[in-house]
């Protein structure tokens, strides 16, 4: 890749320039088949050298998140049965190819510059703001699939699991205006054995909160789901699991506006797999064994983070604890928000039997080290579980 950006666009101004055939116009662009291949080759030189010499933190990041995410799922493709993983179009483009997933946002801004359309001052601000516009959501969609992708990496397992969602898709069609929320009801199916495992189903609207991964760990004979993208859904399930408890999102059949936050993402561990298949119902949802919160901002903590983990924690009730995926170190002070209050340690120390809260909100420095993450499974598989296996 060309580093200096000016250079990258001068070559191809002076490839278009010694073409005449080519031509680009405010109203008319036509590129000849036997200039094609040449032009877009130096088109995306152009755009890969503007990202990369004028915004290094997003390529930086973005190549790292791909590393990453391409290496934990590598590991789960070796599990028998597995073929792949993928997730939605626009970031899985991102993911397995980062240099050319940060320049989609450019065609058009650069093909404007060509025509003359804007100024090169112009595009520099417009293009920085339409990358960062448009990677800002996928860098922490994508970092939250890499932990879901290391956390069942971790587990070891035997098998992977997933909710059949295109069956459930095929009957659960679009609630038409005058089918009112909640009042459709359905029979969700049990988990299948995984193939392709997809993380995402961009574009739709969730019937039922279903998990896209389900991991077996041979060690414990527990199943581990993890899940994120947690939205509301639409429809009521004819048969929840009565095996665990639910929380009350909503009354049945009551068509409320939409919850205003969800936690990044919830955990389960179960020794019957059909128990956290299905997490979330139009007015229910499977109370997490663990909720996971990831932050990709450097500044999380300063920007009032630890507010919003407790809110979640308060609202969704995780019976083991929330944990703070962090891809960058945390200051000291997130770590002493969270630390037993100091007049409870004084009357410890005089001999004073003091009951002190346990803590429930664990902070994690993962960065890209899958290993950080092995507190969140300690917490979901007790040393000695005991139930059926599924």
């Amino acid at each position: 890749m060309t580093q200096n950006w000016k250079e990258a666009y001068g070559q191809l101004e002076a490839f278009v320039k010694a073409n005449p055939r080519i031509r680009i116009e405010h109203r008319v662009t036509v590129i000849p088949a036997e200039s094609r291949e040449q032009f877009y080759a130096l088109f995306d030189e152009a755009r890969q050298a503007f990202v990369g010499q004028k915004m290094p933190t997003v390529w930086n990041e973005a190549h790292q998140l791909s590393a990453g995410y391409l290496a934990a799922a590598g590991k789960l493709a070796t599990v028998p049965g597995v073929t792949g993983v993928k997730t939605a179009p626009e970031l899985d483009r991102l993911l397995k190819d980062p240099a050319r997933g940060l320049i989609r946002p450019l065609f058009n801004p650069l093909f404007d510059l060509l025509k003359g359309k804007i100024s090169h001052e112009e595009f520099e601000f417009g293009a920085q703001e339409a990358v960062g516009l448009y990677t800002g959501s996928l860098l922490k969609q994508g970092y939250q699939k890499w932990v879901i992708l290391s956390l069942a990496g971790l587990v070891g397992p035997d098998r992977i699991s997933a909710m059949p969602w295109d069956d459930i898709h095929e009957h659960c069609f679009e609630l038409q205006p005058d089918q009112k929320r909640g009042f459709t009801e359905y029979s969700v199916p049990r988990p299948k054995d995984a193939e392709m495992i997809t993380l995402g189903h961009e574009g739709e609207g969730p019937s039922f909160l279903l998990a896209d991964i389900i991991v077996h760990s041979p060690q414990s004979g527990l199943w581990i789901t993890l899940s994120d993208d947690l939205t509301d859904a639409s429809w009521a399930a004819k048969n929840p699991t009565t095996a665990r408890q639910w929380l009350t999102l909503r009354n049945k059949g009551q068509d409320q506006k939409p919850l205003p936050y969800w936690p990044d993402m919830v955990a389960y561990a179960d020794p019957r797999v059909e128990n956290i298949g299905l997490i979330g119902d139009f007015s229910s949802l499977l109370r997490p064994d663990a909720i996971i919160e990831c932050f990709t901002s450097p500044d999380w903590y300063r920007q009032g983070g630890l507010a919003r983990v407790r809110r979640d924690r308060e609202r969704f009730q995780p019976a083991r604890g929330t944990f703070i995926v962090s891809r960058y170190p945390v200051p000291q002070e997130a770590y002493g928000e969270l630390a037993p209050a100091p007049a409870a340690e004084a009357d410890a120390a005089e001999g004073q039997a003091v009951e002190t809260p346990a803590q429930d909100i664990f902070i994690l420095e993962a960065g890209y080290e899958a290993g950080r993450l092995a507190p969140i499974l300690e917490a979901l598989m007790p040393a000695s579980p005991s139930g059926e296996e599924a």
